[in-house]
């Protein structure tokens, strides 16, 4: 194996580290609140993405699940106070769904705690050390878009 598919293999490796320490502590924080990270990702894209009124099929299609994963999420979410879903006369059978007042303080609370866990991923780099990571990043993301999961 040459030094190109080591460094390839170690840098997988970080993504996959870093990725899983980030999970596992977010989950730890949530779970105090009853929540996953699955369902405070739909908080937050319903109230930042959706401006407070998503389509189902929209979530489906921004967090790339399947309908009826989407629709159990949703659903505890409902029984949990987060969130209501709703029909709109003339839209059919489109389900909406929108965040409650105790939804709206749970994404609060989860971007304050996501902004403190950037802060700690980058704090160990100055500016344009951080400004650097973040182009690779981008060109890494738009590298691996749009590819289907076993093609990687």
């Amino acid at each position: 194996m040459g030094e190109s598919m080591a460094h390839k293999e170690s840098c997988g490796l970080l993504f996959k580290k870093i990725n899983d320490a980030l999970e596992r502590q977010a989950n730890n924080d949530l779970r105090n609140d009853d929540l996953t990270l699955t369902q405070m990702g739909v908080l937050v894209a319903v109230e930042d993405r959706f401006h407070n009124n998503a389509m189902l099929g929209e979530l489906v299609s921004y967090l790339g699940v399947s309908q009826p994963t989407m629709t159990g999420i949703v659903n505890r979410l409902e029984k949990k106070g987060c969130v209501t879903s709703f029909t709109n006369k003339g839209e059919g059978r489109i389900r909406r769904v929108s965040l409650t007042e105790k939804g709206m303080e749970k994404c609060r609370m989860a971007k304050g705690k996501m902004e403190a866990a950037e802060e700690l991923i980058l704090s160990g780099l100055d500016e344009e050390e951080q400004a650097e990571l973040l182009v690779l990043l981008k060109k890494v993301a738009r590298a691996v878009e749009g590819r289907e999961t076993g093609s990687l």
